[in-house]
């Protein structure tokens, strides 16, 4: 899989796909080989989550996408075909 993500420009460090769980519950056979170069520094220093509450009050914005969707559409649009439903 990971060659496929490749020949499309995919990057496969952890800070791109934020958890590879998500792949695994649609590919339980999902395995990942990486080694993590110098722009892990720059992502690690970005915040884990990001507080949208004020967003969410002043003009009522609200998520089209959550971790579970994000993932699905992106092996959707890789053609492989995730496993089961969320």
């Amino acid at each position: 899989m990971i060659d496929k993500m490749n020949s499309r420009k995919m990057i496969t460090d952890t800070n791109k796909f934020t958890n590879f769980s998500e792949i695994k519950k649609l590919m339980p056979g999902f395995k990942n080989d990486y080694k993590p170069d110098h722009r892990q520094k720059i992502a690690d220093s970005w915040p884990k989550t990001i507080d949208d509450s004020q967003a969410r009050k002043d003009w009522g914005w609200r998520h089209e996408y959550n971790l579970p969707k994000m993932t699905r559409l992106m092996l959707e649009k890789l053609g492989i075909k995730p496993k089961r439903k969320d």
